[in-house]
C-alpha cells in the first residue's frame, strides 16, 4: 500500500534501467504525496496514509517529500523505508537479477543512522544473519535454494555474475551452534582472541585490526565478545554468551533476556565505508575502554572513524564474572595491549 501511488507513473519511468533524467526522477518522488491523497480517506487506517507519504524520508533528514529528520518521522514510515529497501534489492527487476545478500547486508549497514533508523536497520540487519538459505528474497525459478545467481555491477560499470558462496551461507559446519539470529562458532573468528575482565574500575586497551586483502565488507572487521566462563576462557567450563559488538557499532544480544545498546558517532575524519575497508586493510588502531557497574557493563570503542558507546544490561541478580574478548572477522588482531 505505500507504494500505491506509482499506479500515476508510466511504466517506461518505473522499468527504466539506466539513470533518470530530473523530470523522471520528479515522477518518481510525487508517487509518495500521490499515494497519500489516495489512502487518506481510509480515516480508519491512518497509518497506511502516513507509510505511502513518508516512507522516502531519511532519518538524516536529506529525504523527501518533506525532509523531516529522526523520531519527527512517523514509526511505522521508519519501518517501511528499511522493509521497502530491503525488498527492492532482493527483488527481480527488468534490468538486474536479485543482488548477491552479503550485498544486501552491507547497503542497509551503510544506511544506519543516515537513510535508517538505527534500530530498525539493525532488526533488519539481524533478520538477514538468520536467514542463512537466503528465504526472504523474491523466488522467480525452481532452482537450487543456495547456488542462485545475483548481477551486480564493478567499479567500471561491468555487470558481474555473483554467486552464494560458504561465506554467505555459514551453515554447514557441525560446530556451530544457534543462539536466536546470531550464529556463533568458535572456528568462525578469523584471529585467536585476547580478553580482559571487566572490573568495577575502568579497565583499558588497544589493538590494531588488520583485515585479510579478500575482505570486502565493512562488518568483516574486529569485534567484541562479552561472556561469561568458569574459567574465563571464550567457549570454556559454563561457557555463556552476552553481547557482540562489531568495530562498526553493529552489535546484538545472544540472549533474549538481556539488552544491549549502541551509539555511533561519526567523527569528522569519518569519509564513506569504502575508505573504511581500505583502512582496515591496512590495519587500523581501536582503543576500547570496559567498566562494570552492579549488572550494566559499559564500553566504549574509539577509531580513526567512529565511537561507539556500549551499553549491556545483565539480569539485576547475575553475579557471575564478565570478560570482555577481542577477536575479528575476516581480519586478524595485532599489537594487543592492555592499558
Amino acid at each position: 500500500m505505500h507504494d500505491i501511488g506509482k499506479i500515476s507513473i508510466l511504466d517506461s519511468v518505473i522499468n527504466k534501467p539506466g539513470k533518470l533524467t530530473d523530470e523522471e526522477f520528479a515522477q518518481i518522488k510525487a508517487h509518495t504525496v500521490n499515494g497519500a491523497k489516495i489512502l487518506e480517506k481510509m480515516e480508519k487506517a491512518s497509518f497506511l496514509k502516513e507509510g505511502a507519504k513518508f516512507h522516502h524520508e531519511r532519518y538524516d533528514g536529506k529525504g523527501y517529500p518533506c525532509g523531516l529528520r529522526r523520531e519527527a518521522i512517523p514509526e511505522k514510515a521508519r519501518i517501511i523505508a528499511v522493509a521497502d529497501a530491503y525488498d527492492a534489492m532482493t527483488s527481480y527487476r527488468s534490468y538486474r537479477d536479485v543482488m548477491n545478500q552479503s550485498l544486501v547486508r552491507q547497503e542497509i549497514w551503510k544506511g544506519v543512522g543516515t537513510q535508517f533508523d538505527p534500530y530498525f536497520a539493525k532488526v533488519m540487519i539481524s533478520f538477514i544473519d538468520a536467514d542463512v538459505n537466503y528465504d526472504m528474497r523474491e523466488k522467480k525459478h525452481m532452482q537450487d535454494e543456495i547456488q542462485i545467481n545475483a548481477v551486480t555491477e564493478d567499479e567500471n560499470g561491468e555487470s558481474t555474475v555473483l554467486s552464494l558462496n560458504d561465506e554467505d551461507i555459514r551453515l554447514q559446519s557441525t560446530d556451530i551452534k544457534y543462539f536466536g539470529t546470531f550464529i556463533k562458532s568458535v572456528a568462525y573468528w578469523a584471529s585467536p582472541v585476547n580478553k580482559v575482565k571487566a572490573l568495577n574500575t575502568p579497565t583499558s586497551f588497544t589493538f590494531v585490526a588488520k583485515s585479510e586483502d579478500a575482505a570486502n565488507r565493512i562488518w568483516q572487521t574486529a569485534c567484541l565478545i562479552f561472556y561469561s566462563a568458569d574459567d574465563g576462557e571464550v567457549d570454556g567450563e559454563e561457557y555463556e554468551e552476552l553481547s557482540v559488538v562489531k568495530a562498526t557499532g553493529y552489535g546484538w544480544c545472544v540472549n533474549p533476556a538481556l539488552s544491549d545498546n549502541e551509539t555511533i558517532t561519526r567523527k569528522e575524519t569519518f569519509t564513506s565505508w569504502d575508505d573504511w575497508i581500505t583502512d582496515c586493510k591496512k590495519g587500523m588502531k581501536h582503543n576500547v575502554s570496559v567498566f562494570r557497574e552492579r549488572n550494566i557493563i559499559n564500553a566504549t570503542i574509539d577509531n580513526k572513524y567512529l565511537t561507539v558507546v556500549i551499553k549491556v544490561t545483565l539480569p539485576e541478580d547475575y553475579g557471575k564474572d564478565v570478560y570482555v574478548a577481542v577477536t575479528g572477522d575476516r581480519c586478524i588482531i595485532e599489537e594487543f595491549q592492555i592499558n
